[in-house]
């Protein structure tokens, strides 16, 4: 199948410009199809994720395991040594981008640490949203002049990590769906900074698995704050939403479509079907109506994945 679409890849090129058929084959060969040299790529990288990740493990791991037989200055002062000596080598060190990149995400993660630490040593009594806000403040500019797909989603993580504390301990009196809206919102934005900024600076785009998990949180919220809000009284905050969402989903669907990209066709489709099944199971609990969700769900489905092969096929031969 795959031999199959790259020739057919290479006749239409051949049919519509002045290439040999060898030279379209080598073009592709070298920029557009993977390789041993990109697997090796991949590898390397995954390798040194892993490595990144089990080095981070072992602080913490060493810290939780030794904490109560470690001097308060040692705690302080070995972690702040790691996190100087990060630091120093993305500055002082010639090393290559993503190396500078990994490092500098390092020195992210062991700022958390190193607050943690303060916080358990000098019991602050601060509040926890406290704790994950001066962590996203401080990695801040990091995050920014780096511009690293990892190091940005672990800020949007700690983002949201602390709006969800800041309601759940500071503003208990909101409602539901103004919260799910506010996180509607601020995911949504940081979605269309990044598509903008992807269009007109190619330096700064970034990679599609970063935004394709962005779009997923979106969607998340905007379908949770709809499918919820649908058991309360229904306000003017549910209808926002609603609107802000029908706005979304549509520049979702004209994205997707002149992309060819079935992810935001297939996020859409799904977040429609959840909403109406919720909808539908609002209405009761008895059995019929839950055959009538059973029954909504097996077709929309089958009808959503046929459309989305047929779509597919349809880019294919074209």
């Amino acid at each position: 199948m795959k031999n199959t679409l790259r020739n057919k890849h290479i006749d239409l090129i051949v049919q519509n410009s002045n290439w040999s058929k060898d030279r379209v084959k080598g073009v592709l060969q070298e920029y557009i199809y993977n390789d041993a040299s990109t697997l090796k790529k991949f590898i390397v990288y995954f390798i040194l994720a892993l490595g990144v990740g089990f080095t981070l493990a072992g602080i913490i791991f060493f810290f939780a395991y030794n904490w109560q037989d470690m001097h308060k200055f040692f705690k302080l002062g070995l972690v702040s040594v790691v996190l100087i000596a990060t630091v120093s080598v993305t500055l002082f060190i010639h090393v290559s981008t993503f190396t500078r990149h990994v490092l500098i995400t390092i020195a992210s993660v062991l700022v958390g640490v190193l607050f943690a630490v303060f916080g358990q040593i000098y019991q602050t009594g601060a509040n926890a949203y406290d704790f994950f806000l001066g962590w996203t403040l401080f990695i801040l500019i990091w995050t920014i002049v780096s511009h690293f797909s990892v190091l940005w989603l672990i800020f949007i993580v700690l983002v949201n990590t602390t709006l969800f504390l800041f309601e759940e301990q500071v503003a208990g009196d909101w409602s539901e769906i103004l919260f799910y809206t506010i996180l509607y919102l601020v995911n949504g934005f940081f979605l269309l900074a990044f598509e903008i900024l992807g269009h007109k600076v190619e330096r700064l785009k970034l990679p599609g698995w970063f935004i394709n998990t962005l779009a997923l949180i979106t969607v998340t919220y905007a379908t949770l704050g709809l499918t919820v809000g649908m058991f309360d009284e229904v306000s003017t905050g549910y209808w926002l939403l609603f609107l802000l969402a029908a706005i979304a989903y549509s520049l979702a669907v004209i994205k997707g479509l002149r992309d060819r990209s079935l992810f935001y066709l297939a996020l859409v489709a799904f977040s429609g079907i959840t909403i109406v099944s919720t909808w539908i199971l609002k209405e009761g609990k008895s059995e019929i109506v839950f055959f009538m969700v059973a029954l909504f769900v097996i077709l929309s489905v089958t009808l959503v994945v046929s459309l989305f092969v047929n779509l597919q096929k349809k880019w294919n031969n074209e």
